[in-house]
């Protein structure tokens, strides 16, 4: 199964708002589930266990539940409210800043969250980022990560055996090949 982390989140009813990301648990070396951003809950993650989904394609992810089930699910993050921070006064007479809501991840322990803007990079450096995740469809292990090489031009997406992961960690994955053979790998479709 092909987890896109570039995908709308299709519901039941309509649009569920967009995939995030995925849930990988270190030790059984699975996904979990799916990290979407659903509308209905602004900055708010929510966790999306994959028996939910029924269809993941390159453009959306599809689940039987509703798009009020969605927004009810396990939150991926806290929000804390900075306090307000009086600026410098640089000329501007009265500049402040308001309050400000940050969201502050929470994962299960023993997970990691793979995003989109996660690097790949090889034994000699940044390759990339990380585009989707290819799982078995019945272990939920991964086999393939694809990795979106390139810049704004000139990108390609490059699926990675996941033999030639040597490590997963939070915002990067790190691969036992060269960029010369990352360049050497096969395409797909982008």
């Amino acid at each position: 199964m092909d987890l896109p982390l570039r995908a709308t989140l299709v519901c039941a009813d309509g649009d569920g708002g967009d995939v995030a990301g995925v849930l990988f648990e270190e030790a059984a070396r699975k996904v979990t589930h799916i990290i979407v951003r659903p509308k209905e809950t602004g900055m708010v993650r929510r966790l999306l266990p994959l028996d939910a989904v029924t269809e993941a394609a390159p453009a959306a992810v599809r689940t039987r539940l509703t798009v009020q089930e969605v927004a009810t699910l396990p939150a991926v993050d806290d929000i804390e409210i900075l306090p307000t921070i009086e600026l410098v006064d640089v000329g501007m007479v009265g500049t402040t800043m308001a309050d400000m809501p940050v969201a502050i991840p929470k994962l299960p322990p023993g997970s990691i969250a793979l995003e989109r803007v996660d690097d790949v990079n090889a034994s000699d450096g940044r390759v990339g980022s990380l585009d989707a995740v290819l799982i078995d469809p019945i272990s939920a292990a991964i086999t393939h990560i694809v990795l979106r090489e390139g810049h704004l031009w000139a990108k390609r997406d490059v699926t990675v055996p996941i033999a030639n992961v040597t490590k997963i960690e939070e915002d990067a994955v790190t691969l036992d090949l060269t960029k010369d053979d990352v360049g050497k790998l096969p395409s797909v479709k982008a």
